[in-house]
This record gives C-alpha cells, sequence and structure tokens, in this order.
C-alpha cells in the first residue's frame, strides 16, 4: 500500500467517489474493453477497476475518511440507481489528444451530475471538494493508449440500457510494479424507491 505523507508528517490518501456499474453492465463493459483493447492496442483496464468518477477529492488527509464515509452514506439516502444509455466509445472530448479510450454515456436529464453535486455539497464540510463540472462527462474508462492520440468517436448508441448501482469511496494507490490499484474504502449500495407517487 502506498501511502502519501503531508508536509507534516499526517499520511494522505489521493481519494475520488465513483459510481460503480452493476454485475451485469461490468460483464457488458468487458467486450467494450476487449475491443478497445484489440483495435488500438491499448492496455486493458482491469474488470475491477472499472467505475465512472463523480467526485475527485485527491490527497486528503487519512484521519477524515470515517467522516467522510459517514457524510457520503448520509448523502446516498437520497438516489436511486443510474440507468442510462452507452453514446460512445472515445477519448476525451473534443477530440483532443489524450492516452485514455472511454464508454461514454447519455445523461438526458443529468442523473450523473445531480449525483455528483449531491454528493460534493454533503463533503464540502469536511474536505476540500473541487466544483462539480457542468456539463458533466459520464464516462468509464476502458483502456490506457501507450501514447496520447486524438480519438475520433465511435457510435455505440443502441436501446441497452447499462446500470449503475453502487457508490464508493476510492483510494488510489500506486503499486511498485502493475498498474494503479483502487482500494474500496467505503461503499453503499442503491436502492430503487417503489413508493408510490
Amino acid at each position: 500500500m502506498s501511502v502519501v505523507r503531508a508536509n507534516d508528517g499526517a499520511a494522505t490518501e489521493r481519494l475520488f467517489v465513483a459510481c460503480e456499474p452493476a454485475d451485469a453492465t461490468r460483464a457488458q463493459l468487458a467486450s467494450l474493453v476487449a475491443a478497445a483493447a484489440d483495435r488500438l492496442g491499448a492496455l486493458p483496464v482491469p474488470m475491477s477497476n472499472l467505475h465512472l468518477t463523480l467526485v475527485f477529492l485527491g490527497a486528503t488527509p487519512a484521519a477524515l475518511i470515517p467522516p467522510i464515509s459517514n457524510a457520503l452514506a448520509n448523502a446516498c439516502g437520497g438516489l436511486e440507481p443510474i440507468h442510462a444509455r452507452l453514446r460512445n466509445v472515445s477519448g476525451i472530448p473534443g477530440n483532443c489528444a489524450a492516452r485514455l479510450v472511454a464508454a461514454v454515456f447519455d445523461d438526458p436529464d443529468d442523473v450523473f451530475w445531480h449525483a455528483a453535486a449531491t454528493i460534493s455539497q454533503r463533503l464540502a464540510p469536511i474536505c476540500h471538494v473541487p466544483p462539480v463540472p457542468m456539463p458533466f462527462w459520464p464516462h468509464v474508462t476502458l483502456a490506457r493508449l501507450r501514447r496520447a492520440l486524438p480519438l475520433a468517436p465511435i457510435s455505440a448508441q443502441s436501446e441497452q440500457m447499462f446500470a449503475f448501482d453502487r457508490i464508493t469511496l476510492y483510494a488510489s494507490r500506486s503499486a511498485p510494479s502493475g498498474p494503479v490499484q483502487y482500494a474500496p474504502l467505503a461503499r453503499i449500495a442503491l436502492t430503487a424507491n417503489d413508493s408510490p407517487h
């Protein structure tokens, strides 16, 4: 485990909050990961690392992890599982050169942005939270290119729905060898509200 120490000697973790794909969606994304790796010679993201980042916290004192976890659980109390259609597979917006290949999802009702904004608001009194970008770019990184390239979007629109049913607080930890490890520190299941309107 790689834990960074701040200038004052206190341990810090590189944290982010993500929406996790449901197990069936993770399996659906596996074919996209394999296709990106095969077509572009990219390095595939391990299946266990697939996620859709909502809020990036960056270097955060480890002592704040318990209150952050509690606030995150409270923030998720009003959130439901998110279902979205795949828009395309592409690099970063604007066709700029980048080293990632991502599955980009439609978000016509800004549900991903709403989840990110809700979580950001709850965490702000505890730790530094950068503003949630708008428009939000809901994406799951599938693979990483060996060198930066502009990547034109590959249309992937269909009626197939992809589900995201958990919110997870992750620590991004560098490993002596191999890819960065994403360690889940807190995981909250999202449940549908079946109460009548």
